[in-house]
């Protein structure tokens, strides 16, 4: 009679890992500069010169560019002689009050000429400080016809040409300043809320392989983007001036453990159950292709794999299919 064959079952494994390494985490973003400002006259018309272009560096100050002021010096010409004018009336007409008030003491003149002279002397000094206020405000929407940079910083957009007609508050250029530089990323929703403030991180970017950059959690945002996912700020904390905006790159951070006192996660599916609310997992044994019953002590069931508290230590190899058709010492045939 023939031999009886052993049965070797074909079976698919997972090498638990460290769930240290496991939180590890990594997220591709862009480089942008801490700080980026839109500038915009405050007043519209006509340019008539820009005077950076995209890359300059400029310090604070620097006439970015200008409008056509033919129209605003003519309307501050205008209300400067209408102040002329009014300056002059008050003049007269406060030598006019103190004339009749003077007669009015010695009851010359009576008090309602007295008090309609006073009223014309009061709507002359109103009237002067009404133009003064206006001539002011000319000046200032002249003075706005020129754009200067408020910081010292690079170009990083410039969006209007000379003879272009602008609306106030339109952006004509847009300056990064050369201090801190940040990367946003996006954190899927079953990982947000262990994405903490103050977390830290490294990045590396695609243009510059062999630096790395230590870099913190700034912000986390409590609402998602249109993609479901979160935007989380990290922002660097050693750049120099290698890392510019716009640099894509990758950020490396371990994200807080979720909950439970344990080691590793193993695949639901590779745990079996067992009388008494005992657990255990087949082992197999690279040199002999045979796998064994562990018992293990399991923790919760998350998203990611149920804790295993105790049992089995990183780099074991498990069987995840076919485990209620193990035997202990069973020769398997590990499927790729």
């Amino acid at each position: 009679m023939p031999e009886k064959k052993p049965v070797i079952r074909p079976v698919v494994t997972h090498a638990v890992q460290d769930f240290v390494e496991g939180r590890i985490r990594r997220f591709p973003g862009t480089a942008k500069a801490a700080l980026k400002t839109y500038l915009s006259f405050r007043v519209g018309g006509e340019v008539t010169e820009v005077n950076v272009s995209v890359g300059d560096y400029i310090k604070a100050g620097k006439e970015i560019a200008r409008l056509d002021a033919a129209d605003y010096q003519m309307r501050v010409q205008q209300q400067e002689a209408e102040r002329a004018r009014v300056d002059a009336a008050l003049i007269e007409a406060k030598a006019s009050y103190d004339r009749i008030r003077q007669l009015f003491r010695k009851k010359i003149v009576t008090k309602a000429e007295m008090d309609a002279t006073k009223a014309k002397y009061d709507a002359t000094v109103a009237q002067k400080d009404s133009v003064t206020e206006a001539l002011k405000l000319s000046r200032k929407q002249l003075a706005y016809t020129r754009l200067n940079a408020p910081i010292t910083g690079d170009i990083s957009e410039v969006f209007i040409e000379a003879h272009q007609v602008v609306q106030a508050g339109q952006a004509i250029a847009a300056i990064t300043n050369r201090g801190p530089i940040e990367m946003d990323i996006r954190v899927p929703a079953r990982l947000i809320n262990r994405s903490k403030k103050g977390a830290k991180a490294t990045i590396k970017f695609d243009a510059l392989p062999d630096n790395t950059y230590p870099a913190v959690v700034t912000e986390v945002s409590a609402v998602a983007s249109e993609t479901s996912t979160y935007p989380v700020t990290l922002k660097l904390l050693k750049t120099g001036h290698t890392v510019k905006p716009g640099m894509v790159g990758e950020a490396t951070f371990m994200l807080k453990a979720s909950a439970g006192d344990f080691r590793v996660l193993v695949p639901a599916e590779a745990v079996v159950g067992a009388p008494g609310k005992t657990y255990f997992v087949w082992v197999v044994s690279p040199e002999t292709q045979t796998v064994s019953r562990q018992p293990v002590t399991i923790g919760n069931l998350t998203s990611e794999g149920l804790q295993i508290k105790a049992g089995i230590e990183p780099g074991t190899l498990i069987v995840t299919r076919g485990v209620n058709r193990m035997e202990e010492g069973m020769r398997v045939r590990l499927l790729e």
